[in-house]
């Protein structure tokens, strides 16, 4: 794997999930229960680690808002970015990412 070969301490290393409700992109996942959402979150970050030969990331980014329908974000969304969230917190505290964030997020989250 290329990633294992780079000197980490020349490289910073960025990787995101998807949100749990996105049926229009790949994964083209459509999660409503908070409790597979966060299941579904540590899988992601868990296999995105392994792929990538690592055991953590610099930055873990929550990629794109759950919108559920017409883009609009309401309370099923920010109750999946919430849960989402939990999950990045414990990978932060579990030294898996130095630092997360957010892209594309709800606003009204």
């Amino acid at each position: 794997n290329a990633v294992r070969q780079l000197n980490r301490s020349k490289v910073f290393l960025v990787t995101k999930t998807s949100p749990c409700f996105h049926p229009q992109a790949p994964p083209r996942y459509n999660i409503s229960s908070v409790d597979l959402c966060k299941a579904q979150t540590r899988r992601d970050v868990e296999s995105d680690l392994a792929q990538l030969g690592v055991d953590s990331v610099d930055l873990l980014l929550l990629h794109g808002a759950n919108h559920f329908g017409g883009g609009v974000c309401g309370t099923a969304s920010c109750a999946l970015n919430s849960a989402q969230w939990e999950v990045y917190e414990e990978v932060l505290r579990e030294g898996k990412a130095r630092a997360i964030g957010v892209s594309n997020y709800c606003q009204s989250c």
